[in-house]
C-alpha cells in the first residue's frame, strides 16, 4: 500500500496536481489528418504523415481499428481512417490498408454501398445526431459514398439556423445534438447545407440568412486556443468542414488548426482530449484520503492542492453553455467547460484536504458553498444530475444519469459535514435519492454515463455505476441514511454475484461467463468493486460484520486478485473502459493506479 501511495504522489505535475496521460486515439487521429488535408496538405504534410505513420502501425489484426490501441474494431473509427487514408493518399502508401478496411466495413455492413454504410452507421448512434452526422460528413467529403452531389442525402442536415437562437430556450426545442456538440451543429449543418440545401425554400432561405450570424456564434464560443473543449475529434470535425465551405482561412477554422497542430504527439497521435487533470487531480486527493494517506505529504503541498483547485473553479458566466459561476470542469485548459462530475469531484477533494489539515478560511468555504450551489441549479426535475445543463435534452449526455447523481450526492453530504450549520442539503440529496431508487434494476445494479464496457452487450459497465454509487451512499447524511441502506444493501448482493472466480470484476458479464475469460477483468473495475464491498462492510453495525462471511470472502478474493495482477505486471495496466462523448473509449494511466490506493 505505501509502495502504491508513494508512486501516485510521484506522478504529480511539479507541486500542481496530476496530469496523467490519456491513450492515443485512432479516431482523433483520423480526423485529424481529415481536417489538414481539407486545408493545406503541403503546409501539413509532416503531420498528416506522422498520423497515418501512427495508424498503419495500430491497426488491428482484422485490418480494422478500435478508438484506442486495446479496442475492438468498430464501424465509426475504421470509416474515418479510410477516408483520412483516401484523401491523403492515392500512391501505395495506405494501399493494403485501406484494401483490408474496405473488407471490413463491407462484412460489417454488408456491403460498400452508401446505403448500407449509412444504415450502419446511423443505427449505431440512434436518434443522437452529434456524432453521426459528422462522421457521414466526412466520409461523404472522402469520396465514399459516391463522387457527386448525390451522395450528401445520406447525410442529416442538422438545423444550424437554430444556434443563433436564444440559448435559453434550447431545452423546449428538441435538439438534435447533446449541448457539448454547438460548433458541429453549425459547421456540419453548414457544409451539408452548401451541398445539399433544402428543397422547401423557406428553409432553405432561412438557413442561408443564418450562416453568418451562426459563423460569428461559432467564433464566439470558440476558446482563445482554438480547441473546441479541448477535444481533438471535435475541433478537426469543424475544420474539415469549414475547409470543405472555402473557408480555409477564416479565423475559426486557422485557430483549430493551430489548436491540432500543438495536440499531436511525438508518435503522431492525437488523444481525444488535451488532458483530464482537474478530474484525476480531485480522483488522486479523493484516493489518497479514502486510504488514510493524504497526511503523507507535507501541509505545504496540501495547501498547494487546495489552492490549484480554487484556481480552477470558474468565477464568471461560461460563454459555451452560458453555465452560471461556481463549477469546474475536467481540465484547467481554456476549452472545457464546467460539468456536474467534476464539480463534485472539486467540492469533495476540498473537504478532504480540509479534514487533513488545510485551513478552512474564507476562499475554501466560498468555493464549496458555490459548487454546491452550482449543482443544484442544475438537478434535473426527475432529481438526477446531468453533465453539463439542465433541461437541454433527452440525449444521453443531456438526461440525468446515476454515476453523476450520486457523485453530487457525495458532494452535498461532504458539504454539510464540513460545514455543520451554514449549509442544508438535505432536500436535494432527498430528491436525488429518489432518483436512484427509481433507476436502480430490479437485482441491484445501476448502470452509468460516462464509463463503459466493450465485453456488455449494451456496453454498459454496470460494476463501475454500482461501485460508484454505493460509495455515495454510504457517505450520506444519518437522518436519511434509512432512505440509502436497502438500495446499498441489494447493490452490494448484486456486485458479489458477478465476481469472478479468481477474485476479479469485469463490467457486469456474469461470473458464470467470466470463468473461462478471466482476461475481461480490469485491474480499474476490480478495485472500484472492492472500494465499495469495503465500504459497504463498514456500514454495517458491528455486531453483524462477523456474520457477513460472503461480503468478507469477496472482499478477500478481490485484494488477492488485485496484489496478483501487480505481483505479474508491475506497473499497473490501464484498460479501455473510459467512455467519452458518443460512444468513443479511451484509457488514462493514472485511472488504475488511482482506484488501486482507494482500494488496496
Amino acid at each position: 500500500m505505501e509502495d502504491l501511495t508513494v508512486r501516485l504522489l510521484e506522478k504529480r505535475q511539479g507541486n500542481i496536481g496530476w496530469t496523467g496521460m490519456l491513450s492515443g486515439s485512432a479516431l482523433s487521429t483520423a480526423v485529424s489528418v481529415f481536417a489538414f488535408n481539407m486545408n493545406d496538405p503541403a503546409a501539413y504534410h509532416r503531420q498528416i504523415e506522422a498520423g497515418l505513420n501512427w495508424l498503419l502501425q495500430n491497426v488491428n489484426d482484422d485490418g480494422a481499428w478500435g478508438d484506442t490501441v486495446k479496442s475492438c474494431s468498430n464501424i465509426s473509427t475504421t470509416l474515418l481512417v479510410l477516408a483520412a487514408m483516401e484523401k491523403a493518399d492515392g500512391s501505395d502508401f495506405t494501399f493494403a490498408a485501406r484494401e483490408k478496411a474496405r473488407i471490413w466495413i463491407a462484412g460489417y455492413c454488408g456491403s460498400m454501398q452508401p446505403q448500407d454504410i449509412a444504415r450502419a452507421v446511423y443505427s449505431r448512434y440512434d436518434n443522437d445526431k452529434t456524432f453521426s452526422a459528422p462522421i457521414m460528413t466526412v466520409c461523404a467529403l472522402a469520396g465514399l459514398l459516391g463522387d457527386d452531389r448525390r451522395c450528401w442525402q445520406y447525410v442529416s442536415a442538422l438545423p444550424f439556423e437554430l444556434s443563433v437562437m436564444p440559448q435559453r430556450i434550447y431545452g423546449y426545442i428538441g435538439f438534435p445534438v447533446v449541448s457539448y456538440a454547438l460548433p458541429a451543429l453549425i459547421a456540419i449543418g453548414q457544409v451539408v447545407h452548401h451541398f445539399n440545401p433544402s428543397a422547401n425554400p423557406l428553409i432553405s432561405s432561412v438557413r442561408k440568412a443564418a450562416i453568418k450570424p451562426s459563423l460569428a456564434r461559432l467564433a464566439k464560443i470558440q476558446p482563445e486556443n482554438g480547441g473546441f473543449l479541448e477535444a481533438s475529434p471535435l475541433t478537426a470535425f469543424v475544420a474539415a468542414s469549414l475547409a470543405a465551405k472555402g473557408l480555409s482561412e477564416h479565423r475559426v477554422t486557422q485557430k483549430c488548426l493551430s489548436f491540432l497542430q500543438g495536440s499531436q504527439r511525438s508518435d503522431g497521435s492525437w488523444p481525444i482530449d488535451t488532458d483530464l487533470a482537474v478530474w484525476l487531480t480531485t480522483l488522486s486527493i479523493n484516493a489518497l484520503a479514502r486510504a488514510g494517506s493524504l497526511t503523507v505529504m507535507p501541509a505545504i503541498e496540501r495547501s498547494s492542492l487546495a489552492r490549484y483547485i480554487l484556481s480552477c473553479q470558474y468565477d464568471v458566466v461560461h460563454p459555451y453553455t452560458l453555465s452560471k459561476p461556481g463549477g469546474w470542469s475536467w481540465t484547467d485548459k481554456p476549452g472545457a467547460v464546467p460539468d456536474a462530475d467534476d464539480t463534485a469531484g472539486a467540492i469533495v477533494a476540498l473537504a478532504n484536504l480540509v479534514r487533513s489539515g488545510v485551513a478552512l478560511d474564507d476562499s475554501v468555504t466560498h468555493a464549496i458553498v458555490s459548487g454546491s450551489k452550482w449543482l443544484c441549479g442544475i438537478q434535473n426535475r426527475d432529481g438526477g444530475l446531468p453533465t453539463f445543463c439542465r433541461g437541454w435534452g433527452k440525449l444521453p449526455f443531456d438526461r440525468s444519469c446515476n454515476d453523476i447523481t450520486a457523485h453530487a450526492i457525495a458532494a452535498w453530504s461532504a458539504a454539510m459535514a464540513i460545514l455543520p450549520g451554514k449549509v442544508d442539503y438535505t432536500a436535494e440529496i432527498t430528491r436525488a435519492l429518489h432518483f436512484l431508487a427509481h433507476q436502480q434494476a430490479r437485482d441491484g445494479w445501476w448502470e452509468p454515463l460516462w464509463f463503459g464496457s466493450e465485453y456488455m452487450p449494451e456496453q454498459t459497465n454496470p460494476v463501475y455505476g454500482t461501485s460508484r454509487v454505493i460509495v455515495a451512499l454510504a457517505d450520506v447524511p444519518s437522518e436519511l441514511i434509512y432512505l440509502a441502506r436497502p438500495m446499498l444493501e441489494r447493490a452490494t448482493s448484486w456486485l458479489l454475484t458477478v465476481q469472478c472466480s479468481s477474485g476479479g470484476f469485469s463490467g457486469g458479464v456474469s461470473a458464470r461467463i467470466l470463468n473461462s475469460q478471466e482476461d475481461l477483468c480490469s485491474i480499474e473495475e476490480t478495485a472500484l468493486a472492492l472500494t465499495a464491498l469495503k465500504t459497504a462492510l463498514a456500514q454495517l453495525p458491528v455486531e453483524k460484520q462477523a456474520k457477513t462471511e460472503k461480503l468478507q470472502q469477496g472482499i478477500v478474493r478481490a485484494t488477492d486478485y488485485l496484489k496478483a495482477r501487480l505481483d505479474a505486471d508491475g506497473e499497473p495496466e490501464p484498460a479501455p473502459i473510459g467512455f467519452y462523448f458518443a460512444k468513443l473509449w479511451y484509457y488514462e494511466e493514472l485511472y488504475p493506479l488511482i482506484f488501486l490506493v482507494s482500494a488496496l
